[in-house]
């Protein structure tokens, strides 16, 4: 079921443009970086709570926005 649902998005995102279109890579490109955090993180769960600061200082110095 999952691979038609897949193709079912492809299909709606297909059709979108201009601002739904950027509307939508706005919003699921913020869901999947917040998603993906976890993941990101995992490697660094183990280590001592100073390093893990350290490590999450580095992480947003490296993704800070212009807002």
């Amino acid at each position: 079921m999952k691979p038609m649902l897949d193709r079912m998005i492809d299909m709606i995102v297909a059709g979108l443009s201009g601002k739904a279109k950027a509307f939508y890579e706005l919003e699921f490109g913020f869901f999947e970086e917040v998603t993906s955090i976890s993941g990101k993180l995992k490697p660094y769960i183990k280590k001592s709570k100073p390093e893990k600061k350290v490590r999450l200082r580095s992480y947003d110095d490296n993704h800070e926005t212009d807002d």
